[in-house]
C-alpha cells in the first residue's frame, strides 16, 4: 500500500515508524504473517488495492509485482 500518512506505516519494536513496511504487514518489530510467501502477498495487495483504493486490477498487479520483490523481506 502507498505509505503516505503516519498511520500507514508499520512500527518497529521501539514503537517508531518502520519506513519500509505498512501497518498491515509489520507491527511492533515483526511481520504480521511471517509465513506469507511473496506470491501470496502480491495477491493480497492486489485485492486490497482493487477493493479499497478502486485501482484497476491490471494496474494493481503491475504495481505489486514491481514493488514487493524489491522489499528487503523478499530479497534472497
Amino acid at each position: 500500500m502507498p505509505l503516505q500518512r503516519d498511520e500507514d506505516f508499520g512500527t518497529g519494536a521501539d514503537g517508531n515508524r518502520a519506513k519500509e513496511y505498512c501497518h498491515h504487514c509489520y507491527r511492533d518489530g515483526a511481520f504480521t504473517d511471517p509465513s506469507l510467501t511473496l506470491e501470496q502477498q502480491i495477491e493480497r495487495l492486489v485485492g486490497m488495492s482493487v477493493s479499497q483504493m478502486n485501482m484497476p486490477e491490471e494496474k494493481a498487479r503491475a504495481w505489486a509485482n514491481d514493488v514487493l520483490p524489491n522489499l528487503r523481506r523478499w530479497k534472497n
